[in-house]
């Protein structure tokens, strides 16, 4: 069987979307960055993620009644890895977008309001089954992608850099993106408080 080691550099080799995971907890946004996403079906509309089973933010994130999905866009590796990071506040920069408890990263190319549907533990990762309650795109927007330990952007094939927005809503229409003129630490409607390094729009 192959070592762990050799797993990885393979498994590289296939290219993925990121996803920032993400929700406000406890009065605290949480969140983390997944490559592992994937469609899983249309009816009843599902997605998945695999997350490590040594993730200290999952248990925290799995019991937010919405959850919300940011597939990043080209230009967002720092907002990656900031996602992906050990550190105390991970969303230090960001400009985000609040609805009921899920939360968007500003600027991605896709978003999907979900729940926890069900999980199922596989090695030692744990699969978690999303129920989609609302999605939309960007169409101006090419997604970041993983590939190889390196993120890469895909380019345009009409180059024609026209900026357009199209969202298919399922139930809602779709966060919209934060103005950038905070002017400073406030509190959103339910007290959470905002450093003056990151925007949070409530919807």
């Amino acid at each position: 069987m192959a070592d762990p080691a050799t797993l990885r550099t393979v498994f590289a080799q296939f290219p993925a979307g990121v996803v920032a995971v993400c929700a406000l907890v406890d009065s605290e946004p949480r969140g983390l960055a997944v490559s592992t996403f994937t469609p899983v079906s249309l009816e009843p509309a599902l997605v998945s993620i695999c997350v490590q089973n040594t993730s200290s933010t999952w248990p925290v994130l799995r019991t937010a009644n919405r959850i919300g999905l940011s597939l990043l866009g080209s230009g967002q590796e720092d907002a990656a890895r900031a996602l992906s990071a050990r550190r105390a506040d991970r969303f230090a920069q960001m400009s985000l977008t609040r609805r009921g408890s899920a939360i968007f990263v500003d600027g991605g190319a896709a978003w999907i309001e979900a729940s926890l549907d069900g999980e199922v533990l596989a090695g030692d990762h744990t699969v978690a089954v999303l129920r989609i309650h609302g999605l939309g795109k960007r169409v101006d927007v090419n997604p970041l992608v993983f590939h190889d330990s390196r993120f890469r952007a895909l380019e345009s094939e009409n180059g024609s850099g026209r900026r357009q927005h199209v969202c298919a809503a399922a139930h809602d229409r779709p966060p919209q993106h934060a103005e950038n003129d905070d002017a400073g630490p406030r509190q959103d409607e339910t007290g959470a408080r905002v450093s003056d390094s990151r925007r949070l729009r409530v919807l």
